[in-house]
């Protein structure tokens, strides 16, 4: 790393900074986001030649992939050249302003940023991780993902009224699924939980419809794992109240 030039140095920390955080990395984009002319791909490829490896994805369409020789290394570089989590918000933030959702390689990206394990998981903020998932939506709102992770955010947050309104946008667009069912139950339950300056009697209630919430969804979701969890957390709060 210290023997490259400082251009290619940069190349190199991008590429393993978003390696590192479950981006497809590939040419096109890399030409996007840091504005590199494309004559020059040839000669950053000669002098990143064992550094950075291109590989074809889908020639027709001109993406190639760019992964750097090893995974670990990449963790390596990326841990001691990027230890600023404002400059990964910047990165993230640019990567997702910079998607096509056109290109399939660039939709699976959008969908590992949402992974719990890497992506936008890394800040632990979910004020900062909405934001790039709001973006997120905004460039492809076909997406299922995005909004999932948003409304259940929202709930951790305990910003119920704005969960709510996305769960009923998110019916509108594709009607319900499992997971957004379940977060449906989870939002009720944390209402019951957590609203401020309500009776006993009150959150009882709403435990309760939240427990009918629960068997309408098992209704339409019967094997689903996450929703009979939910139920019996529901049971849980129900017995503690």
């Amino acid at each position: 790393y210290a023997e490259l030039d400082p251009i290619y140095q940069d190349i190199y920390k991008m590429v393993s900074a978003m390696e590192n955080v479950g981006i497809n990395v590939h040419r096109q984009l890399i030409i996007r986001l840091l504005g590199i002319p494309a004559d020059q791909i040839k000669s950053i490829l000669t002098n990143l030649s064992d550094i950075i490896h291109e590989k074809s994805y889908d020639s027709k369409s001109g993406i190639y992939t760019w992964k750097g020789r090893h995974a670990v290394i990449s963790e390596i570089v990326t841990k001691y050249k990027m230890s600023d989590m404002k400059e990964y918000y910047s990165i993230l933030d640019n990567v997702v302003d910079n998607i096509i959702p056109t290109y399939d390689i660039e939709i699976m990206t959008l969908r590992q940023l949402c992974d719990f394990g890497s992506g936008i998981s890394i800040f632990n903020d979910k004020t900062v991780r909405n934001k790039l998932l709001r973006k997120m939506i905004s460039k492809a709102p076909g997406e299922r993902l995005p909004r999932h992770r948003l409304i259940r955010y929202l709930i951790d947050l305990g910003h119920f009224e704005k969960a709510e309104t996305e769960i009923k946008l998110y019916k509108q667009d594709f009607k319900y699924d499992g997971a957004v069912s379940r977060f449906k139950i989870i939002l009720t339950m944390e209402r019951a939980v957590k609203s401020p300056g309500i009776m006993k009697e009150d959150r009882i209630k709403i435990l309760e419809m939240a427990k009918d919430q629960s068997i309408s969804a098992l209704d339409h979701f019967q094997d689903n794992k996450h929703i009979l969890r939910t139920y019996c957390d529901v049971g849980i709060q129900y017995y503690n109240m």
